[in-house]
């Protein structure tokens, strides 16, 4: 294929890469107040779902910018974070990036964390968040920089997390389309 083909094909992996998940609309929902009838909580509050998601989150961008910087390798480090669903399409993804020959350069980061939706009584965890790409650089196969000039660098999320045992798994990443709070 010619060069430039890959280019704008590495180009826009490695942006779909870096903003995983980051499609579609998410609305805002009230977390239901739980009933005395109800199971316990898994979590004791709404600040310890929280905790436990932002957590859970800022780990998985540490080893998601650590397999995109070795270009995609061993794409199967992820899973731990993952549910074995989304897991699955992050593995095919990091497959996808190996493939075309790009790496990213910085770390992904996120802030501003705040529960959408948790009901007690459930293990599904709704939050907010700012995922921040700004030092990042995606690089192609000729170590050129192919970062996107254009790109926003700050970027809503709603961030989709399953409780397991004591922690929790994400489960999905939805780009928020409305009026951004980053």
């Amino acid at each position: 294929m010619p060069r430039t083909f890959h280019a704008i094909a590495a180009t826009t992996l490695a942006c779909v890469l870096l903003l995983t998940g980051c499609a579609g609309e998410a609305t805002p929902t009230e977390s239901p107040e739980p009933t005395a009838t109800e199971a316990a909580p898994i979590f004791a509050s709404d600040e310890e779902a929280l905790v436990a998601a932002a957590a859970a989150y800022d780990r998985y961008l540490e080893s998601y910018s650590a397999i995109a910087a070795d270009g995609g390798a061993e794409p199967e480090r992820i899973r731990e974070h993952l549910t074995d669903e989304y897991g699955a399409q992050l593995v095919e993804e990091f497959k996808g990036m190996q493939e075309v020959g790009v790496h990213t350069t910085g770390q992904v980061t996120a802030s501003g964390y705040r529960i959408q939706e948790y009901a007690h009584n459930s293990e599904k965890i709704t939050v907010y968040a700012c995922q921040d790409v700004s030092s990042t650089r995606v690089i192609d196969v000729d170590g050129g920089d192919i970062t996107p000039t254009d790109r926003e660098t700050s970027v809503p999320l709603v961030l989709e997390f399953v409780a397991v045992g004591s922690g929790v798994l994400l489960d999905g990443s939805t780009r928020w389309d409305g009026d951004s709070f980053c």
